[in-house]
């Protein structure tokens, strides 16, 4: 009934499937965007919630079913450990010492080798300039996940997103 703006709101108790149907949806859209558009497509999906769960909980949920071209804004040390070589920077240009600054602090402090192995190549790229390079290739990127607070980080002004 009615116009909902494009705006669809998916609502749930835990564990009613919420992260699986979104996934689900997700990949349907951009399997058909590139179908049609060819292999980069040309349709944006950005994913977006309170908590920084629900969104890194989406995009393992998509990167398990074989999506490689993602990107995740926002905190290095509120996002899982596994989404950090998604990791874009929070502005456009120059290197992040903010990001340097909280990965360092967060190697100190974590026991867990997996996670040490994601901080430390997380680290090399901030130090190699793959960070910014991931950053500047954001535009073309068909996954974004942030968020509702770090969709306000510069690094997304200007971003379109279709979905």
């Amino acid at each position: 009934e009615g116009d909902s703006g494009g705006v669809v709101l998916v609502h749930g108790v835990f564990g009613s499937g919420k992260t699986h149907t979104l996934a689900a949806v997700i990949e349907l859209i951009l399997a058909v965007s590139r179908g049609v558009l060819g292999s980069s497509g040309g349709v944006r999906v950005l994913v977006s919630a309170w908590t920084n769960v629900a969104v890194d909980r989406v995009l393992k949920k998509l990167g398990a079913r074989g999506e490689e071209e993602m990107m995740r804004v926002g905190s290095a040390k509120r996002m899982d450990k596994a989404m950090l070589p998604y990791i874009v920077q929070s502005a456009n240009h120059g290197v992040d010492e903010r990001i340097a600054e909280e990965l360092k602090a967060m190697l100190r402090e974590t026991r867990d080798e997996t996670d040490t192995a994601y901080i430390r190549k997380a680290l090399d790229d901030v130090r190699s300039g793959a960070l910014l390079g991931r950053t500047k290739a954001l535009k073309r990127c068909p996954l974004v996940g942030a968020t509702i607070a770090s969709s306000t980080y510069p690094v997304l002004d200007a971003q379109d997103f279709d979905v």
